[in-house]
């Protein structure tokens, strides 16, 4: 499965060759050495940026390689393969979007950065970056949620968005709420177009969730967001009794 990935993710970078040929051209660090002096030769390709970024997924692959197939059902082993996996597709998309995307990334720092570093620093431009408001917010900030895994990728045949149901038919601004997301993710979803006081099964509305896992800063977020504190569930329990009953 690992094999097909990496395959997957080399076709996915190669498409993006145009556009690395194009931005190492204003890449001032092209001709420098890592201690940023400068040097006649080129230290970067566009295929020897993308070959660096697959040998970093073969890395990722290669910790895996010495746990024979029935270790994997010890523990988390199997959880964490298929997270190594899916995360590895992000963080090697991530280390050539970033620097596609920000100007002042400079190769000769990113070149070997780890994967994970450059998938970090990506989210925090992103995040860095978003507009103040209008539609343009809306857009990048869904975007954003989808690089952090806050709502799921496009999958061919489904258009994702934040009022997509999980399988626990709770909508995605519901379902961050109950799993104690940050506030930066929940506020993300708001600036994405979630419906603040939108009922789900049961009735309940999102503040009435964070009021009952007692998750204080999402309630103080989701009332600036003019979350409506009278909404009842379907029992006749507002959101202001079920935190006085939880303390």
């Amino acid at each position: 499965a690992f094999e097909v990935l990496i395959r997957d993710v080399k076709d996915s970078l190669n498409k993006l060759r145009g556009k690395v040929e194009e931005r190492l051209r204003r890449d001032v660090s092209l001709h420098c050495d890592t201690e940023g002096k400068h040097v006649g030769t080129p230290i970067c390709t566009a295929s020897s940026l993308i070959k660096r970024i697959v040998e970093q997924c073969n890395e990722v692959r290669d910790a895996h390689g010495g746990i024979k197939p029935e270790g994997y059902a010890v523990g988390e082993r199997f959880r964490d393969l298929v997270c190594d996996m899916l995360k590895t597709t992000a963080m090697a998309q991530s280390k050539l979007l970033g620097w596609l995307e920000d100007e002042s990334r400079r190769i000769c720092h990113d070149f070997d950065l780890p994967l994970r570093t450059c998938h970090r620093e990506r989210l925090s431009y992103l995040s860095r970056t978003l507009p103040s408001e209008g539609p343009v917010l809306a857009e990048k900030a869904k975007a954003l949620c989808m690089e952090m895994g806050v709502i799921s990728k496009s999958v061919e045949g489904v258009i994702n968005s934040v009022d997509e149901i999980n399988d626990l038919t709770e909508l995605r601004l519901v379902a961050a709420v109950s799993d104690g997301r940050s506030v930066q993710e929940i506020r993300l979803l708001l600036a994405a177009g979630a419906k603040v006081n939108d009922r789900v099964q049961g009735g309940v509305t999102p503040v009435f969730v964070a009021a009952q896992y007692g998750h204080s800063d999402i309630v103080r977020l989701l009332c600036e967001a003019q979350a409506d504190l009278t909404i009842a569930d379907d029992d006749g329990r507002s959101p202001v009794w079920i935190a006085a009953r939880n303390g």
